[in-house]
Formats: C-alpha cells, structure tokens, sequence
C-alpha cells in the first residue's frame, strides 16, 4: 500500500502502528513471515484515515462506495482501521524483547 501523508498526523502514525501489530500477531504473513495488509484491511485503514491522509488506490467516490458497503461488513466481521492497543507501548514491551 503507498500512501503520501502530510505530518504531524497522528492518525497516519498510529494506523502504522496498527498494521505492525497486526503483522507481527500473524494477521497478514505466515508463521515467522511478515506480510502486507490486505485489499479490505487497506479499505478500512484508507477510511480511518480520510480526514487526514488521502489514499491514492481508487478514485474518492470510489472509496466511499467501498466504506458504505464493503467497509462495514468488513468493521461488522472485525476489521479494524486503527487499534490502539498496538499505540501503546504495553503491546511492544510484552511482545518485542526489549534491549
């Protein structure tokens, strides 16, 4: 996924955060791989991320169509743009040895 984000966005820090967690706990690779988010994941993510960071991966009227259709059932069956469990410092210190 490629995006272009202008800083300070916090919302764009802790997406990556997100997907790091998500990627480490296995959601995108297999075991002991690392993977990327997939087509549903970066819709969720591109719409939490709207007011903020323009996603370059369709069109904006296609977008939304995605987010009011494809994007709630996705949100519904547990998808997630931003988690902040994996903001937080806790997650990183009880997964990831600390040197």
């Amino acid at each position: 996924m490629a995006f272009r984000a202008e800083l300070p966005s916090m919302r764009t820090v802790h997406s990556l955060f997100t997907v790091w967690g998500l990627d480490h706990e296995g959601a995108f690779g297999g075991e002991d791989e690392y993977g990327e988010p997939g087509p549903i994941q970066g819709l969720v993510l591109a719409e939490d991320l709207y007011d903020e960071t323009r996603m370059t991966m369709a069109p904006l009227v296609v977008q939304r169509l995605l987010w009011a259709t494809i994007g709630r059932v996705a949100r519904a069956v547990g998808y997630s743009g931003i988690d902040e469990q994996y903001v937080d410092s806790v997650f990183w210190e009880r997964h990831v040895e600390q040197l």
